[in-house]
């Protein structure tokens, strides 16, 4: 009795395996760029190695290097500005004072960052 229950499930869990590989297992993908089916081309048409940048002189090393650093402390000095909620979500109050409240946020962070400096 035990085997015939065995042979029941086994052969249950066979079919429903069988019925549901297909659904589970993707097809093979075999797709084409709209671009290269319309006009009958490869995709290595377009898309090719890109180029190799040359190596930089030492002046413009020291000129990237300037450009960073001023560039940083842009984002720091962003990012100390949003952390007052009235510049950080939209702003909600009459375009009029935009400028006035922008100003006041502002002269805020520069009085904080001349507090740590001292």
């Amino acid at each position: 009795m035990r085997n015939t229950i065995c042979q029941a499930d086994l052969r249950f869990l066979v079919l429903i395996v069988t019925i549901a590989t297909p659904l589970v297992v993707p097809p093979e993908a075999s797709a084409t760029a709209q671009f290269s089916r319309q006009y009958n081309t490869s995709c290595n048409t377009c898309h090719t190695a890109f180029p190799k940048l040359p190596l930089l002189n030492r002046s413009q090393k020291i000129w990237n290097k300037k450009q960073r650093r001023v560039r940083i402390t842009v984002e720091h000095t962003i990012a100390q500005l949003k952390t007052f909620k009235v510049l950080a979500e939209r702003y909600r109050h009459s375009l009029q004072n935009y400028n006035q409240t922008f100003r006041f946020v502002a002269n805020l962070v520069a009085f904080r960052m001349l507090q740590r400096q001292t």
